[in-house]
């Protein structure tokens, strides 16, 4: 399957001749022209890569916004020697992520490369199972147990209570819930995620698991919380 990439670059010059390139070496890229619409695209599931600017607050912003919205998503930043380091060091990219231009396309290609493979490894690890307390979860057959027994849950709830345990002990929002779990923004008297978590919490009592608890956090969202012991994979 080919990858797909999305392209911010303030040079249009510049992005059109990268895209072209990538795309000769075989990627699917669509170049894109405002902040909105990559961020959109990196949270659409359509797309595997981001490569985007970080010259000014407003990049960073971005790079910010898509990993609070789609942790893990490979971004490579273009920056150029005239950046402040500071900015760098605040988007929190790992070093092969980031690219100080000029360089020579086919730099850019192994670096895409590598953070392909590097996010495979990623992806692999998402695919373990989780053990939280009396609750397991095995993520790639989408199935849950309580103290080894199966325990049925929808698609969605299994999808909310994965995000919650990924991040367990910490506070999830319902901004980063709704696009990852239901695929779209929140509404503005949407209380879509509030049945589910109701609906979750009633099955994990009925099914007598005690030690896992799913706590409102006022004002943010959801967190899970587990009395007994860690989350564990």
């Amino acid at each position: 399957m080919t990858s797909k990439i999305f392209l911010l670059h303030h040079n249009n010059v510049y992005e059109v001749l990268l895209a072209d390139f990538l795309s000769f070496c075989g990627f699917n890229v669509l170049p894109t022209y405002a902040r909105q619409e990559a961020l959109a695209l990196s949270t659409s599931q359509d797309f595997d890569m981001g490569i985007l600017d970080l010259n000014n607050e407003d990049d960073l912003a971005l790079i910010k916004s898509i990993e609070e919205k789609h942790p893990g998503f490979p971004i490579i930043a273009l920056t150029n020697k005239d950046v402040p380091s500071d900015l760098i060091e605040r988007s929190r990219l790992p070093t092969h992520q980031i690219i100080t231009l000029p360089i020579p396309f086919a730099d850019i290609l192994d670096a895409v490369n590598n953070v392909f493979s590097s996010s495979e490894n990623f992806r692999s690890n998402k695919m373990a199972p989780l053990t939280i307390g009396s609750l397991q979860l095995d993520i790639k057959n989408q199935k849950a147990c309580v103290n080894q027994e199966p325990f049925a849950l929808t698609s969605t709830e299994f999808s909310l209570l994965e995000l919650l345990a990924e991040n367990c002990a910490q506070a999830v929002s319902k901004d980063v819930i709704y696009p990852k779990v239901l695929g779209r923004t929140k509404g503005r008297f949407d209380r879509s995620i509030d049945v589910h978590v109701s609906s979750i919490r009633h099955k994990l009592q009925d099914f007598g698991c005690h030690d896992v608890v799913i706590e409102s956090v006022r004002g943010v969202g959801y967190r899970l919380t587990c009395k007994n012991s860690p989350i564990e994979s």
